[in-house]
């Protein structure tokens, strides 16, 4: 199997039923509504902003014929994050303020406030989104932890990645091939992530590279 079809098998697995759980058509065509998931929409400003902030940075922006494909990856989880959002508010696991608060405080105790206002301004964020992103992933991981975790394996036949490459294989921008934006690996993993998953490489003894998916799924009493 090719290591471009292990990433979008894994990309597949995570947003292949998104649309059927909870993203629905909307009579409403507007130009900015990128999608509509249980009466939420998701603006276009929206997608572009998140976009903009995962792929900024000099001689790091993707090629034209990538950033569609990628955006819609991108949209995928914004989509998920939606229906656990959901999820979590009608299970009573909203995060709370005081929650928020704490993550807000240890995140923010990290930088001296000059380089904290250097970071929103970099960001293209304000204090009140960094909440909102804090009060998302308080919440999801709150409903993950209720649920249990299936995991799936699957190993290439090919040479594979080979060692020192393994501890870079999901960072940004890493590719090994030649004309490779590498962020592919690198979202698949966030999405996992924010799900309350792993997604991790390694090498058999055959020098197989091996994909390891632990993913929470409903626990059914």
């Amino acid at each position: 199997m090719k290591r471009a079809t292990l990433s979008a098998l894994f990309i597949g697995l995570l947003i292949g039923t998104t649309f059927a759980a909870g993203c629905k058509p909307t009579s409403t065509s507007t130009s900015d509504l990128a999608a509509k998931v249980n009466g939420t929409t998701i603006t276009m400003a929206e997608l572009d902003k998140q976009f903009k902030a995962r792929t900024q940075g000099p001689g790091q922006s993707p090629a034209p014929e990538e950033v569609q494909g990628l955006k819609m990856q991108l949209l995928n989880q914004m989509i998920n994050d939606n229906i656990l959002m959901e999820m979590a508010t009608k299970a009573g696991l909203a995060a709370t303020d005081s929650e928020v608060d704490l993550k807000f405080n240890e995140f923010k105790s990290q930088y001296t406030e000059e380089k904290f206002q250097q970071l929103l301004k970099e960001q293209k964020m304000t204090a009140d989104e960094i909440r909102a992103e804090l009060r998302k992933s308080i919440t999801i991981d709150k409903l993950v932890n209720k649920e249990i975790t299936s995991k799936i394996s699957v190993t290439d036949a090919g040479p594979g990645f080979r060692e020192e490459e393994l501890p870079r294989l999901f960072d940004s921008f890493f590719t090994t091939k030649p004309h490779g934006i590498g962020l592919g690996l690198s979202i698949s993993r966030s999405i996992v992530e924010r799900h309350g998953g792993t997604l991790t490489a390694s090498r058999t003894a055959e020098g197989h590279t091996r994909f390891t998916l632990s993913i929470p799924v409903e626990a059914r009493e």
